[in-house]
């Protein structure tokens, strides 16, 4: 054992970093792109269900985490429009009558 440990050249930062910078991943916001992940995910399986099934999905606007969702009716379907308030992105998804 001594023989190994002498040879162990490896020295563990001291330096009072977060443990986690040295992987550049932070397990809170981790957690949050995650879970806004699922949330996006699941709206789209409900705006594709209600769709094409017997429920109309409904106008208006709604507040996700970092992301304000806009739904529209058009005559030719249905546009929803994605921002991230963070960032300041805007996605448009017009999803078409059939």
């Amino acid at each position: 054992m001594s023989s190994a440990q002498a040879q162990d050249t490896y020295k563990a930062p001291t330096d009072g970093t977060d443990p986690y910078s040295r992987y550049g991943q932070d397990p809170v916001n981790d957690f949050a792109e995650s879970l806004n992940r699922q949330i996006l995910s699941r709206l789209s399986r409900e705006i594709v269900t209600r769709q094409f099934g017997e429920d109309a999905l409904e106008e208006g606007s709604y507040v996700l985490g970092d992301y304000q969702i806009d739904v529209g009716n058009t005559s030719e379907g249905i546009n929803i429009t994605i921002i991230d308030n963070a960032t300041g992105a805007t996605t448009t998804v017009a999803v078409p009558y059939f």
